[in-house]
């Protein structure tokens, strides 16, 4: 599909569950074919947000502490360039609502950088499949409405008994079908390096290759690899439409450390990445103060 043909692209139509089309093994060589987004300028720009996530246990709260209306105030208050609203906390999927999310966004003078869901493409051929792909579809509609960059989505959770290659070709045949969806509506998917199939950068970028869509990037989160973090995410960056940073990167030895900021700045930038970096504040503690405080580290390294 041509770049013009999919930024053109505006009607959303519903996934197909059919399972055929082939599949690129996990672990085959990178190519210099996979060097580079489609379309991208040369040279890099970094712009600031931050996940919802960041406040799982406050929007997660009973009753809630915070709402997802609040996060985009407390981002315009952090002077940040975006907030990535996570679908776990939104009350509704309805028109009204995500209106009103969008609105608050656009006068306080952010992006909605990106929208995470929950998904699962690995699912056998049945209904509990058709409903999954339905889910997928609905939000990716939602973010056409919001306004938001990319849709992050999960390759899926390993079904018993069933050999790798026939679930790579499961999640393959999903994902192609979701990113035909995100074509239609303008918005980017983004398959996240988040465990299984998707351990590191080889694996992530051989289904990307496998399902060979402009519409599918990478959401890259530093802090998901299992050791050699900051290896990884130099892997991953040239193919990123999406980077979330947690406070904490695996060594070599697999070991937590601090994450440092400004190295994976560094790495983005020598990546010629283009677009929003999420702090995702996943460990230690959760409150306002404890986030400004992350927020106000990570936005100095990517300015500097």
């Amino acid at each position: 599909m041509e770049r013009r043909d999919f930024l053109r692209s505006a009607a959303c139509a519903p996934l197909s569950a059919n399972m055929s089309g082939g599949f690129a093994a996990a672990g085959s060589p990178v190519t210099e074919e996979d060097s580079a987004v489609v379309g991208r300028a040369r040279g890099s720009a970094l712009r600031s947000s931050l996940a919802a996530y960041s406040f799982r246990h406050l929007l997660g709260a009973s009753p809630p502490q915070m709402e997802l209306l609040d996060v985009i105030e407390f981002a315009a208050r952090a002077g940040l360039e975006g907030v990535e609203l996570t679908s776990y906390w939104f009350r509704e999927q309805g028109a009204s609502y995500v209106a009103a999310l969008r609105r608050a966004a656009a006068v306080n003078g952010l992006c909605v950088s990106g929208l995470p869901i929950r998904s699962d493409f690995a699912l056998p051929e049945g209904a509990s499949r058709q409903k999954e792909l339905a889910a997928v579809t609905r939000w990716i509609e939602v973010a056409r409405d919001l306004g938001a960059h990319t849709v992050r989505v999960f390759a899926g959770n390993a079904p018993r008994d069933v050999a790798r290659e026939e679930a790579i070709a499961r999640v393959v045949e999903g994902l192609r079908r979701a990113a035909e969806v995100a074509a239609r509506c303008g918005v980017l998917l983004a398959l996240e390096n988040h465990g299984w199939l998707t351990e590191g950068a080889r694996e992530v970028l051989a289904l990307v290759r496998a399902v060979d869509s402009p519409a599918l990037g990478v959401n890259l989160d530093t802090g998901n690899f299992a050791r050699s973090g900051y290896a990884e995410i130099s892997a991953l960056a040239p193919h990123a439409v999406a980077v979330q940073v947690k406070l904490e990167v695996k060594n070599d030895a697999g070991r937590d450390e601090p994450c440092d900021f400004a190295r994976v700045a560094r790495l983005l930038r020598s990546a010629s990445y283009r677009g929003f970096v999420a702090l995702e504040a996943e460990s230690g503690e959760s409150s306002r103060d404890a986030i400004a405080a992350h927020v106000e580290r990570f936005v100095r390294a990517l300015r500097a």
